[in-house]
């Protein structure tokens, strides 16, 4: 602090000698009050006077409210919400404190207060990094699947993002082959945690429409329930919507009409289906002439010779399909598993289908005609 001697002597140097009291007791009286009046400018100057108070608001990011926050000052609570008055603080500077959940901590902030007046203290406080952010978890659903936020891929399931930014989020999980499986509009909240345990479409399925046997040229379609049938022309990959029947048809001018279900094993994406076609043929075998009637022979006229009969084979009714691949493949035989290539099968007259299956290069099948006491032959090369 300066010293008072200045003070004194500019006051005694500014005095009218004139008027300057004469005797030791005057001179001893003004000399007291200069006393007085300096002591009181010091102690006004060293803080001594009334106390002031202070107003404490406290804001969040961009000026939001925050609510249940703990006011502190010279690490004293003092109030439980903001804004908060705190009274009879001396004059001098002061340290104030905010603290609040789900808020980055902020360091003491120093203001001074004045006495008898009122000050405004405003403190920001940052959101803590770990709240202002929400959480997406998507747990495993099938092989190949991705999780993509807003068009954005962000990795294979089962996920966990722990830094997507709150609001309004476009999710969507899509196959190896970026084939959409499951779409949703999802709001996160900061500091929160979503799952989301979708229920997905069922892949669609890919059928592989291939030429063979006698098929070139002929009118290929699909016809699938509820829905006009489609011309395609083959060879050609068509998709199959899920949970339709449909069916692959083909005929041509002087062939018998082909026709096969579109049905492709669960977990299995893509199949090919053969056109093969069987030339028409209504007519069936002429019938074995029957036996001439024996004559009548009187009873002493007759021999005991047997009478010559056919042995021609058609009282079997049967037929046989000679079955082949290359490389070998199982058998399915109208359905029915049948062992694998090569193999001869016997079985009733009429149209019969013939699948190939291999378990690298997928399915073909083969329509075939066998007639009675005849033989047809099924082969294919993958």
């Amino acid at each position: 602090m300066p010293s008072l001697a200045p003070y004194v002597m500019d006051m005694l140097k500014r005095a009218d000698p004139r008027r300057l009291p004469r005797t030791p007791k005057a001179l001893a009286m003004m000399a007291a009050a200069a006393v007085v009046v300096l002591v009181g400018l010091t102690m006004l100057r060293l803080g001594g006077g009334a106390a002031g108070d202070a107003v404490v608001t406290v804001a969040g990011p961009g000026g939001t409210d925050v609510q249940n926050v703990r006011v502190l000052v010279d690490g004293v609570p003092v109030c439980q919400d903001a804004p908060c008055r705190v009274s009879d603080l001396k004059p001098g500077v002061h340290l104030f404190k905010v603290e609040a959940e789900g808020f980055r901590p902020v360091a003491d902030r120093a203001f001074e207060i004045t006495s008898g007046q009122s000050a405004v203290v405003a403190i920001d406080l940052g959101q803590d990094d770990a709240k202002a952010s929400a959480t997406l978890k998507v747990p495993a659903a099938g092989e190949g699947l991705h999780l993509w936020v807003d068009e954005k891929d962000r990795g294979a399931l089962p996920a966990e993002l722990t830094t997507v930014e709150p609001g309004e989020h476009l999710v969507q999980i899509r196959g190896a082959d970026n084939e959409q499986r499951f779409e949703q509009r999802v709001t996160l909240e900061a500091g929160k945690s979503v799952t989301l345990e979708p229920k997905l479409d069922a892949p669609a399925k890919r059928a592989k429409i291939a030429l063979g046997t006698d098929a070139q040229g002929a009118d290929v379609s699909i016809e699938c329930a509820g829905s006009a049938p489609k011309r395609i022309t083959a060879p050609t990959t068509v998709t199959l919507e899920p949970g339709k029947t449909c069916q692959l048809v083909a005929s041509k001018s002087g062939y018998e009409k082909f026709s096969q279900p579109l049905k492709i094993d669960e977990g299995v994406a893509e199949e090919t289906f053969t056109v093969a076609l069987v030339k028409s043929d209504d007519a069936d075998e002429p019938a074995p002439a029957s036996e001439p009637a024996p004559v009548a022979r009187p009873a002493s006229a007759a021999v005991s010779r047997p009478v010559a009969r056919s042995t021609k084979s058609e009282a079997s009714g049967s037929g046989t399909v000679n079955i082949n691949s290359i490389p070998r493949s199982r058998i399915i035989f109208d359905g029915r598993p049948s062992g694998f290539t090569p193999a001869r099968i016997t079985t009733k007259p009429g149209r019969h289908t013939v699948m190939f299956i291999h378990p690298q290069q997928g399915r073909k099948t083969v329509s075939v005609r066998v007639k009675s006491g005849g033989s047809a032959t099924a082969t294919v090369r993958f």
